[in-house]
């Protein structure tokens, strides 16, 4: 059996399809890379005005938990056998973001390239996720922990979310439509 599968390099605020689907799939904690609300709303939007009847948007954040307590306001070193990396994290507690430096030195002969890559990470909760979703017609929302179908632990620091839109737009913004 061979799959249908379309894979898109695009902005998620502004996606194009170029028509409708029945499952979307967004991996590695991506919207924790949207810098806010707004960018995260726009998202759902349009992966919404995409979705064909009963369709599926599965996701996985990384969570405020994991923001906090884990990336927090530490550093961590990695050191392999061609690389060296230094990874650090700085928390903000006022929009649960977290500023992450990563450097890494590579092994060349005798000498290390160093090449560093800086970006920010912004975390939600559970209940703004899915009123986000729901706004955007998304009407059933499950959510899971990390590698399981159950509910998610307080300590998760990733979660699943399985969002599932029975009637949607079927390319039409809400705007679009007369009154």
């Amino acid at each position: 059996m061979e799959a249908d599968v379309m894979f898109l390099c695009q902005k998620m605020q502004t996606l194009d399809l170029f028509g409708t689907v029945n499952t979307v799939f967004c991996s590695l904690d991506s919207i924790n890379h949207l810098s806010g609300e707004a960018q995260v709303q726009a998202a759902f939007d349009r992966v919404a005005f995409f979705m064909d009847n009963d369709s599926w948007f599965i996701f996985d954040v990384n969570t405020l938990y994991k923001h906090e307590k884990v990336l927090g306001n530490n550093t961590y070193i990695y050191d392999l056998a061609d690389i060296y990396c230094a990874w650090q994290n700085r928390y903000n507690p006022q929009d649960h973001s977290v500023a992450i430096s990563l450097d890494f030195f590579e092994k060349e002969g005798k000498v290390y390239t160093r090449s560093s890559e800086h970006f920010f990470e912004h975390a939600y909760s559970v209940e703004k996720l899915t009123e986000m979703l729901k706004k955007s017609g998304f009407d059933r929302v499950e959510v899971f922990g990390d590698l399981s179908f159950d509910a998610p632990k307080p300590e998760e620091q990733r979660i699943i979310f399985a969002a599932h839109i029975t009637n949607s737009q079927n390319g039409v913004f809400k705007d679009d439509i007369a009154p």
